[in-house]
């Protein structure tokens, strides 16, 4: 298989390359974790899954749902951060309020109509491409929040740089109060316009030391300088008081627009 001239390098005949093979050692391979009613009631610590509530099963290299019949009461699923493409098996889920999503692997959300009570998706990270592949969502009257990228515009789906995507959603989502995070009906909030060197940046000036020099290199404070001390320091802390309130005030606005519920 190998020769070697006299004199010369090493050489490796073509038939002895391709015979050969790399073997990934199991331990280095992530394999795929299977939903079991033993993972169930390992993760949420429950003997009966029907008795089930919130389940998290976060990063757990999940790629298809299974063995979910039984969580006949749950009402939060965290699914993130796993290996998902398709929403299937969620027929007896009709209790759930909130199901969480973010970075996985979803193109459609064909199943998704069945949970009517669901009033929370979370979709961020995914590669939903267009406007069609949201229309499960449609009939779910009590839907109110839907999440396709970060508050921020970070980890979006591609769906979210289509034209006018926000009148677009909402058009075809009426039923829905919040996108991404941002309010139906409010002034859409700009995050690429802020940054550290705003000029309209408002900081808290540093208050001065609370006690008065007079009255820390006075041997036995007088009540004359005890009673200036304290006049002065409320002062102080009135005017502190009145900086954190005006500041308040002038953010109000941007406030008032992630008031989410």
């Amino acid at each position: 298989v190998s020769t070697q001239s006299t004199g010369g390098p090493w050489t490796i005949s073509p038939f002895f390359v391709s015979c050969v093979s790399v073997v990934v050692p199991s331990r280095m391979r992530r394999t795929e974790t299977r939903i079991t009613e033993a993972l169930l009631k390992s993760v949420s610590d429950k003997f009966d899954v029907g008795t089930i509530f919130e389940l998290n099963l976060r990063q757990q290299n999940i790629a298809r749902l299974e063995c979910l019949d039984g969580c006949v009461n749950l009402i939060h699923l965290d699914l993130s951060d796993n290996s998902i493409e398709r929403l299937d098996n969620l027929t007896t889920l009709s209790n759930l309020d909130t199901l969480i999503l973010d970075n996985n692997r979803l193109t459609r959300l064909d199943g998704v109509e069945r949970l009517q009570k669901l009033r929370t998706i979370r979709l961020q990270g995914n590669q939903i491409l267009d406007l069609s592949a949201l229309s499960p969502l449609a009939s779910l009257k009590s839907l109110r929040n839907v999440w396709l990228s970060n508050l921020n515009e970070t980890n979006p789906n591609p769906v979210c740089s289509i034209s006018q995507y926000r009148k677009s959603v909402f058009e075809l989502l009426p039923q829905i109060k919040n996108l991404d995070g941002q309010r139906k009906g409010q002034p859409y909030l700009d995050f690429s316009l802020t940054d550290s060197t705003r000029s309209d940046e408002q900081t808290l000036t540093t208050s001065g030391p609370w006690l008065t020099n007079e009255l820390r290199t006075a041997p036995v404070p007088s009540d004359r300088i005890i009673d200036e001390s304290i006049a002065k320091l409320g002062k102080t802390l009135q005017a502190e008081l009145k900086e954190c309130y005006d500041l308040l005030q002038s953010n109000s606005k941007t406030l008032n627009q992630l008031n989410i519920r």
